[in-house]
């Protein structure tokens, strides 16, 4: 009898076990966001059971006249939500000049700790830009003519 109770315990325990597991191997996950009017990100996540994490982003500009300096953020869950980690990439992509939308890629490999492994439960993305154009900074009356001053614009929520 004592085979048996072992034997349910040795199951019960197992089944317990794969019950509690949040995250299946390899884990995939998928984001998209809209950076601005016309202008798109996608990234895409897998990780390993051994803790290799490949990201691939794409940007997509379909601005007729303004490239920009896409940024792609991967936040690292835990299964309470908090953030234990992250990684950004960048990628420019010129304007579409009155053509189809231009498209960037950049992929990335990440290798997380053990300790990080442990921790993980899931990934959320985040997407902007940093050159959001130009803005007029100056704009002056003079003796023969106008002075105008710009600079950059700010596009808020860069990393």
């Amino acid at each position: 009898m004592f085979k048996k109770v072992s034997l349910f315990a040795a199951l019960a325990a197992v089944c317990w076990a794969t019950e509690t597991l949040a995250v299946n191997f390899p884990y995939k996950a998928h984001g998209e966001q809209n950076i601005d009017t016309h202008q798109v990100g996608y990234g895409d996540v897998v990780l390993t059971a051994g803790g290799t994490m490949k990201i691939h982003y794409k940007f997509s500009n379909g601005k007729k006249v303004a490239g920009n300096n896409f940024y792609g953020v991967t936040y690292l869950h835990d299964a309470s939500n908090n953030v234990f980690g992250y990684f950004v990439q960048w990628r420019g992509v010129d304007a579409s000049l009155g053509g189809k939308a231009k498209e960037g890629d950049v992929d990335g490999i990440h290798k997380l700790t053990p300790e990080q492994l442990a921790t993980f439960d899931h990934v959320s993305f985040r997407f902007g830009a940093k050159n959001c154009g130009l803005r007029v900074s100056d704009f002056h009356f003079i003796d023969k003519g106008i002075s105008v001053g710009l600079e950059e614009a700010e596009c808020g929520n860069v990393p």
